[in-house]
């Protein structure tokens, strides 16, 4: 076996650490993406046309609007930290 086929462990974990950093950054920036104003802007919009039913949550339509403005903001955090629990 040749030195650059060797097992290093300091240089696997390195590379292990590494991978494990830019899936957390990408899953980042994808949920950003999902989260941003234009995007869940489109996706209301076609829950609303496709009369979408209630959720786990049991909150219709109807009332979600209201219940976003006042919540929107505790929702993105929860959502973006991996706590959110409907």
């Amino acid at each position: 076996m040749t030195d650059s086929h060797m097992h290093n462990p300091d240089r696997d974990s390195t590379e292990e650490t590494r991978r494990r950093d830019i899936t957390s950054t990408l899953n980042d920036t994808m949920m950003e993406r999902i989260l941003a104003r234009v995007n869940v802007t489109r996706a209301w919009r076609q829950v609303r046309k496709n009369h979408g039913a209630p959720g786990v949550d049991g909150m219709t339509i109807e009332e979600f609007p209201t219940y976003a403005r006042v919540h929107w903001q505790e929702i993105r955090t929860a959502l973006l930290d991996g706590r959110y629990r409907p």
